[in-house]
């Protein structure tokens, strides 16, 4: 097993630190692939595995997931999972662009049609990454269901950070990767208190 040597200079810690992935609001940005290769194997790991500690699904989901046969069926987000190409599971995109003479590596949920052919997948993870509201109108009567936020994506993403902090050994590389993760946990909070207030009207129930 190769290790990597880091180099104590300040100029080396900098470029450590200018080169750690960061989250924006549905995409992930990083300057190497294997960082965001990294992310993406935690999110699927995450997911399949139920390790990121999501609110549990209701009893009434888990029974219809059992009905139709889905593997794993008391596990958040999976569905028919590994069995479906175009699944929430395997719905990250990675994507290299090129500014000037830097290259860049970006994750994102592809947006192509979910399995079920019922929506598109960046919008899926727009409804689960985040939360929402949807208002629907049954037999004349007002229902409101509330899907809360399970962000599978930026657990994967601070996950692959505190690894990457554990492997760092400058206490002031650590120090940024926790102001990292921290300003991800303030862009989640903030678009979960958005999408709360908007809400939504399109029917994603049976989703």
């Amino acid at each position: 097993m190769i290790k990597v040597k880091y180099s104590t200079s300040y100029d080396a810690k900098r470029k450590r630190i200018k080169r750690l992935p960061e989250y924006y609001i549905r995409l992930l940005e990083a300057l190497i692939k294997k960082d965001a290769l990294g992310v993406i194997k935690a999110f699927q790991e995450g997911i399949r595995n139920k390790t990121f500690n999501m609110r549990p699904l209701q009893e009434k989901t888990i029974k219809r997931k059992i009905s139709k046969g889905m593997p794993k069926p008391d596990t958040p987000l999976y569905g028919w999972g590994d069995m479906e190409e175009k699944s929430y599971i395997n719905m990250l995109r990675l994507r290299r662009y090129q500014t000037g003479n830097k290259i860049m590596w970006k994750v994102r949920p592809s947006k192509a049609m979910h399995h079920s052919k019922k929506i598109r997948l960046d919008w899926l993870f727009d409804v689960h990454e985040y939360g929402t509201i949807i208002m629907q109108w049954r037999g004349g009567n007002l229902v409101i269901i509330r899907i809360p936020p399970r962000p599978a994506l930026f657990l994967a993403y601070r996950r692959y950070l505190i690894k990457k902090r554990r492997e760092e050994p400058a206490k002031d590389v650590q120090k940024a990767i926790t102001r990292i993760i921290n300003d991800g946990n303030f862009r989640l909070e903030q678009r979960i208190r958005e999408k709360a207030e908007k809400g939504l009207t399109r029917d994603l129930y049976e989703i």
